[in-house]
């Protein structure tokens, strides 16, 4: 009985979820104003409405409640108590390899679809496997963090005096298991150790490779991560930051001024409306342009996406990257570098578009990267660094 109540509350909340916020606020929002419920059922109804939401589309011919029921054989962490109870036979499945799993379920309910759990397959990258991208999004993504230079030692220090499991990926570079609780490992000043960015999303300055004394403009800013490994890359550079959403900057603006970082320059923009005359008029060495985009390569952290995507909403990102492209071509010389960035697997929004923007203004692309993050439970990005010819 009480696992039929809780699968029914998942349901109810699933059927109540309209998508404009994420799927972990959403959830969050309702736990806080129903104090009332246990840890154990929040935990349990979280992994239900999340195991379903993994799945994207390939059970949208099934009942919704046996829907949730089988995102739990794909689980990392499924409930197994509740599972025992409701589909009893299934226990001996839960060990099978994917593929196994997937048969046993088409076994069971024939209009069940794995081709349809990312959306939009055809349009995915070439560099990146279906299968394993499938499979990435079935699972949470590690989380990684970026440790500041010459902090290495300190953040060292601290872990090995915790029992906290954590894997060295680079020499700057750690990775946790995705429930890990940084503030409690890190509680002073953790800015000017490290930031949690993912493994991928760190290559990003390293790709930019910024020069001493250069000017560079991070355009599409958001909260700073990669404004701030630029500056851990090249100190000396002059940083340009800006975003359009005012209350993002000021989150970049708090996490500048913990990370010690002073000497920048900040602006309100709208990169799909004329330039001001204050950012016309500055010789640029370098532009970092992280786009917005459909954040395909992050779904394995919010996938309700799976569900929500559209052919018409990826046409909607593409029409406003390239708007983007178009409006900041012009703030480079000759010879001057533009990085473009997405944590997208669509090859639209990436190679088609360097394609585009390189012949119809003067471009040369010079390295492009897939950041393949499918197999390593981290976010996948694309960056492409193009010269003003």
């Amino acid at each position: 009985m009480m696992y039929n109540k809780q699968l029914d509350h998942a349901v109810q909340l699933i059927q109540l979820f309209d998508f404009t916020v994420p799927l972990h606020r959403y959830l969050k929002a309702y736990f806080k104003q129903n104090r009332q419920m246990g840890s154990r059922d929040r935990k349990t109804i979280s992994s239900l409405i999340f195991g379903y939401f993994r799945l994207g589309k390939s059970t949208s011919k099934i009942a919704l409640h046996e829907a949730v029921i089988i995102g739990q054989l794909f689980s990392e962490e499924p409930v197994l108590p509740l599972l025992a109870s409701l589909k009893p036979d299934w226990s001996t499945n839960l060990d099978l390899k994917l593929e196994a799993k997937f048969d046993f379920i088409l076994s069971l309910y024939p209009d069940f679809d794995k081709e349809s759990i990312f959306p939009l397959i055809q349009s995915v990258s070439e560099h990146i496997n279906p299968k394993e991208l499938f499979t990435s999004v079935l699972t949470s993504n590690r989380v990684f963090i970026r440790v500041r230079p010459n902090k290495t030692d300190v953040v060292l220090s601290i872990l090995n005096k915790t029992d906290v499991t954590y894997t060295l990926e680079n020499q700057n570079c750690f990775s946790f298991d995705s429930g890990v609780k940084l503030e409690s490992i890190f509680p002073y000043q953790p800015e000017k150790l490290y930031q949690i960015q993912d493994i991928n999303s760190q290559k990003v300055a390293t790709i930019c490779n910024p020069q001493p004394k250069q000017i560079w403009w991070d355009a599409c800013a958001g909260s700073g991560g990669k404004s701030i490994a630029l500056v851990d890359e090249e100190p000396s550079i002059q940083l340009i930051v800006s975003d359009y959403r005012t209350s993002i900057l000021q989150n970049l603006e708090n996490r500048f001024k913990e990370s010690g970082i002073e000497r920048y320059s900040l602006h309100t923009l709208d990169l799909l409306k004329p330039l001001p005359h204050d950012i016309n008029i500055v010789k640029f060495d370098g532009i970092l342009l992280d786009v917005p985009c459909s954040g395909s390569g992050t779904w394995a952290r919010s996938p309700e996406f799976l569900i929500s995507f559209t052919h018409n909403k990826l046409l909607e990102y593409v029409d406003i990257q390239r708007s983007i492209l178009k409006n900041i071509c012009k703030q480079l010389s000759k010879g001057k570098v533009l990085v473009y960035s997405t944590c997208s697997v669509y090859t639209p929004e990436n190679e088609q578009n360097v394609d585009w923007f390189c012949k119809e203004f003067g471009y040369k692309l010079m390295e492009q990267y897939v950041l393949n993050g499918t197999t390593i439970r981290a976010d996948s990005m694309f960056v492409a660094k193009m010269v003003k010819k």
